[in-house]
């Protein structure tokens, strides 16, 4: 191979690098996230030791009967009421997603405290 042509893959592989993947966010998902349900109801989720111990909406405990985490989320929820999942965006940053009785929406979160 040419000199070129390393310069291209070594540049490849840099910008590969470069660019964040929710996995590049691996840190503990411990904290407390938040964000608006439909811009206008705040929702909370407590995550201690990577696991949902606590979720609410407009400070109203919601109860979850599972949580487990995966390569880049977290998961949890009542099977027959609903389930949310949060992705990793940035090292403070999530999306969540619910899945519920009154529908599907997404929720943008960030990391309080932790």
């Amino acid at each position: 191979m040419n000199g070129g042509g390393r310069n291209l893959l070594v540049t490849l592989a840099f910008l590969g690098n470069a660019i964040a993947s929710p996995a590049a966010y691996a840190g503990s998902w411990d904290g407390v996230w938040t964000g608006k349900l439909d811009d206008m109801v705040t929702v909370s989720v407590q995550i201690a030791n990577d696991r949902a111990v606590s979720y609410k909406i407009l400070g109203t405990p919601i109860g979850i009967k599972f949580s487990k985490v995966l390569d880049s989320s977290i998961q949890f929820g009542d099977p027959d009421h609903y389930s949310m999942q949060l992705k990793r965006t940035g090292e403070v940053t999530a999306v969540a997603s619910y899945y519920g009785r009154h529908g599907y929406s997404t929720i943008n979160l960030n990391r309080n405290s932790h």
